[in-house]
């Protein structure tokens, strides 16, 4: 369960409500200075698992924090790499970030190595708790567009200039 929150563990009728409510909320509580874009990923026209880069007072700290989940049958495939580093040279590129924040617990390798792979470097550790009674360390990981090591593939964008104001950009 990889995740600060175990929604992964629900009863699959509670997975369902719960899982529309955050992408809602996520809607709801969108603003200048508080933003989720989500993404959905596919492969062969199937969908492999949402994408989504967040931020607070963008504006200011030019600081993100994605996020995802692949689904079982495509993880170790290299899809999550992929994911990632779309996702960063979008907010570097295309928003103008200057950080991005993220953070593996450390009895999760795979995810650890997602992250090194695209060059994120250790900052710092925290103690989570992630389920009811249970703590677990987890590995802080910083990304800047210098470190960000980029695949040889490139991304298009098309729209952004009419959001940046949206997205807090000055």
């Amino acid at each position: 369960m990889p995740f600060d929150f175990p929604w992964t563990q629900e009863p699959r009728a509670e997975l369902i409500t719960n899982t529309l409510k955050f992408y809602w909320q996520r809607r709801v509580i969108f603003s200048a200075e508080n933003w989720t874009i989500l993404f959905g990923v596919r492969h062969d026209g199937q969908m492999i698992g949402p994408r989504e880069v967040s931020a607070t007072e963008f504006a200011v700290r030019r600081t993100v924090e994605p996020g995802s989940y692949l689904g079982l049958p495509f993880q170790g495939c290299g899809f999550g790499s992929e994911m990632r580093a779309a996702v960063m040279m979008f907010a570097f590129d295309e928003l103008g970030a200057a950080r991005a924040e993220s953070a593996a617990f450390l009895d999760n390798p795979a995810s650890t190595r997602v992250l090194t792979k695209l060059g994120y470097q250790p900052n710092g550790q925290q103690l989570k708790k992630r389920r009811p009674g249970e703590a677990v360390l987890s590995q802080n990981l910083l990304l800047t567009p210098g470190t960000l090591i980029r695949p040889p593939w490139t991304i298009t964008v098309e729209g952004v200039a009419a959001c940046r104001s949206v997205l807090g950009h000055l």
